[in-house]
């Protein structure tokens, strides 16, 4: 047999065994998929956990259904596709949260995050905010600055400044006591200002956006000291609740 016939032989066997295994390949892939069909058919998911990906309504109703009902939730899961998945993912982590302990980058010692005196806690008006999300300052004479972390990755911020109860009779114009501010800054750059909140004034609301914002910093002033109280601190004119962010 000539060489040029050895060489034909040999090509021709390594295109068979070539095409021999990518007719397997693709048989394995077929069988995988269908495979991984029928799990997902029967409410098992081995490449996605099910709890980061159900729908509050959906567990809802696997949890409180009656015995017997609950596979049919997860067929209804089962035939959802990839899209809806990830578009309900993203709307469930796009949902508005509050700014918490977590979140601070830096806090001066002019500002409190921790009071649970109730007279602080209440607004002039006789409405109470949570503790763990009420900030205001602490120093008759200094600036109290918090700044939070919230790395490019929200669009609006939304907050109460009020009046607390304790400070409600207050007059700012007294030398025993320091007119109030309240200054939002995102990147060093004045987003909010609101001056002269006191007395009897109803509590403001606002809502601003902060697209593109690496760090928001809130500066908060004004403050007068209570002999009676005998605290070691300042009472706050102002205070800032309910800061909430959303993607």
């Amino acid at each position: 047999m000539s060489e040029k016939k050895k060489y034909d032989k040999k090509d021709r066997t390594l295109h068979r065994i070539c095409a021999a295994m990518l007719v397997g390949c693709i048989l394995m892939r077929g069988c995988t998929l269908f495979l991984f069909r029928e799990k997902n058919r029967s409410g098992v998911k081995e490449t996605v956990q099910m709890d980061a990906l159900i729908p509050s309504a959906l567990e809802a109703s696997l949890t409180s259904a009656a015995p017997g009902t609950s596979q049919a939730g997860a067929d209804l899961y089962a035939d959802m596709d990839i899209e809806s998945i990830e578009a309900m993912r993203e709307s469930r982590q796009s949902a508005p949260r509050y700014l918490d302990a977590g979140d601070v980058y830096s806090k001066n010692s002019g500002m409190s995050t921790e009071t649970s005196l109730t007279d602080l806690l209440t607004d002039n008006q006789g409405n109470t905010y949570l503790q763990d999300r009420m900030i205001c300052s602490r120093s008759y004479d200094e600036e109290g600055v918090i700044e939070y972390d919230l790395g490019c990755a929200y669009r609006m911020l939304t907050g109460t400044v009020y009046v607390p109860d304790a400070s409600k009779s207050v007059d700012i114009n007294s030398m025993l006591v320091c007119a109030p501010y309240v200054r939002i800054y995102g990147d060093d750059c004045l987003l909010y200002e609101l001056d002269s909140l006191s007395g009897k004034d109803r509590p403001v609301d606002f809502c601003l956006d902060v697209s593109g914002v690496e760090y928001l910093s809130v500066h908060l002033y004004g403050g007068w000291y209570d002999s009676d109280r005998m605290l070691a601190s300042a009472i706050p004119i102002n205070c800032v609740a309910d800061l909430q962010v959303t993607k």
